[in-house]
């Protein structure tokens, strides 16, 4: 082609040849396609349907794999629980059965030290119980208060309780208890045919020397370990059966003590409600206290005395002795019932001390701070420890031998009774005793009340002097500051003040209405038990006497001037 030439004429087509050649020959156009899609969903429908099908045997294999797997298993854990139940039900070796022997050896031994633990404990509760049912029992004012039908109820379960808190202290040492050890014969070679050769057990072992035991164990076998362990593990069973049949036992005392205590506590309560209910009806229907008599000072005597202040001593009903004792501080009433009861100076009740009988006086014997009792009816002297409440000493008095002569009436006989210190007598003093009436006497005696028991006549007789122109004497004390004897003339209201010889110095008016017992405190005031009044005291009256002694009297005689 000629680039100047305008008009270039078309060139003529290249041959076939060239054109596949040099490019490539142009695709003549052809008719629209139908869409891919429908004809590539129709041409790989069948090739979907392999896939599927495929991958459904393969599900299949997979699923057959599994059930193979699971198959496996199961036979697997058969095997397994027939390997288990195999060696459960298989006899046990030797040193199986010698471990668990073992075992049961410790546990029985632990339940031996759990037996004795149990009765040991149970021994601390019956011990608590007991401590508190002696206490109640030694408490004599407690039991003072009860009615007498409760008392002797009480009795009678401290007696039942005894019984029984014995018989079960017996089967607490029953448990506690070792066990007899057998003799058995000594070993000089170890036997070989011998089931067990005795080698655990301390009292086995002592049957070898020191060698033998140790060729012993050496040869030991397993079978004759067990033998021996089963033998020990009988032993302790039969031991621990023995053990808990006296702790059950023991446990069941404790339970009927527990209710016992109960019942007591019970009744103690109940008798203390009736008591108070019957204290406060005696209260609402108390019949008014007795005049108190002036004692008819217009006759003579020292009118000195003044009003006494009263008291009212619960657990005394009719008060009929008195007497102070410088030890203790306090003073003792008795009453004709036979009841001793501790006083303070305030007038409140201490203590009250059973002594039954009938009770006329009482004195102090000051050595030894024992109490001396008077009876009258039976004539005789009790010697009381008032720390403990016991009866120490018991003296019968021989009235003839005392008197010089018979009584007239034994309900009229001795009525007071009083204590003198003096060095060089036995007992180391003076025992006062007036005699009532008929005769009306003062009578000195010395005796060592500290021994167990005698009978008071003429050896132990000082002196006996008649008090003339005086009629029921009841009750004599002796002060020591003034170094006087003071007896009770009742029926006329009357202190007659006496030597210690028994001569009688002056008279002193006795406010009162049944004048029984008198004694001085440490402080000098007089106390008076009346019969009917309860307990008078008059205070200052050992000054008041002093400063009348010292005072002149022109009218008394030189021999009756009482300085």
């Amino acid at each position: 082609m000629n680039p100047a030439d305008p008009n270039p004429e078309p060139e003529a087509p290249a041959s076939e040849e060239t054109r596949s050649v040099s490019e490539p020959e142009p695709s003549p156009i052809e008719p629209p396609a139908p869409a891919p899609a429908a004809v590539e969903h129709k041409a790989g429908e069948p090739v979907l349907k392999d896939a599927h099908k495929k991958d459904k045997d393969k599900d299949k294999e997979r699923d057959k794999e599994k059930g193979k797997d699971r198959d496996k298993e199961k036979e697997k854990d058969k095997e397994k629980d027939k390997k288990k139940k195999k060696k459960e039900f298989k006899r046990a070796g030797p040193w199986e059965r010698y471990k668990a022997l073992l075992d049961a050896v410790k546990e029985s031994q632990d339940l031996v030290d759990l037996a004795d633990h149990k009765a040991r404990f149970a021994l601390l509760i019956m011990g608590a119980l007991n401590a508190a049912i002696i206490i109640l029992g030694t408490r004599s004012d407690l039991l003072s208060r009860l009615p007498p039908n409760l008392t002797l109820w009480l009795y009678t379960y401290f007696g039942v309780y005894a019984v029984i808190a014995i018989y079960f202290l017996v089967q607490a040492i029953e448990s506690l208890r070792p066990r007899s050890i057998p003799d058995v014969a000594l070993r000089g070679t170890v036997p070989e045919k011998e089931e067990s050769l005795g080698l655990r057990f301390f009292v086995d072992a002592l049957r070898y020397d020191t060698p033998t035991y140790l060729k012993a164990w050496q040869s030991v076998r397993v079978s004759q370990l067990n033998a021996e362990l089963a033998t020990q593990l009988h032993t302790l069973a039969r031991i621990n059966k023995a053990k808990y049949n006296a702790v059950a036992k023991l446990y069941l005392g404790l339970q009927a003590i527990t209710v016992l205590t109960a019942g007591l506590l019970i009744a103690l309560g109940v008798a203390a409600w009736v008591e108070h209910k019957a204290t406060l009806t005696e209260v609402a229907t108390v019949e008014p206290a007795p005049k108190i008599k002036a004692g008819k000072p217009r006759k003579g005597g020292w009118a000195i005395l003044g009003e006494p202040e009263r008291f009212a001593v619960a657990g005394v009903k009719e008060p009929s002795g008195i007497v102070f004792s410088p030890s203790r501080g306090t003073l003792f009433v008795v009453g004709d019932e036979g009841s001793l009861v501790e006083v303070a100076t305030d007038g409140k009740v201490v203590a009250q001390i059973p002594t039954g009988g009938n009770l006329e006086d009482v004195a102090v014997h000051t050595p030894s701070g024992r109490l001396v009792l008077l009876s009258e009816k039976k004539g005789e002297l009790i010697v009381l420890d008032p720390s403990t409440g016991k009866k120490t000493g018991k003296f019968k008095l021989d009235d003839v031998a005392l008197l010089g002569e018979a009584g007239v009436d034994k309900n009229q006989g001795f009525e007071g009774l009083a204590f003198r210190k003096e060095d060089g007598r036995p007992g180391g003093g003076t025992f006062y005793l007036v005699h009532q009436r008929k005769p009306a006497m003062l009578v000195a005696l010395a005796f060592d009340p500290l021994q167990a028991a005698g009978t008071l006549g003429a050896e132990s007789l000082v002196s006996r002097t008649e008090v003339p122109n005086r009629d029921d004497l009841t009750a004599v004390t002796y002060e020591a500051s003034l170094d006087r004897l003071f007896v009770i003339a009742d029926s006329k209201d009357r202190l007659a003040m006496l030597k210690v010889t028994g001569e009688e110095q002056a008279e002193i008016v006795l406010p009162g209405v049944q004048q029984e017992g008198l004694s001085f405190d440490a402080q000098g005031n007089l106390w008076i038990a009346d019969d009917q009044a309860g307990l008078l005291v008059f205070r200052g009256t050992r000054d008041r006497i002093d400063a009348e002694m010292k005072a002149p009297h022109p009218d008394a005689s030189p021999s009756d001037n009482p300085s």
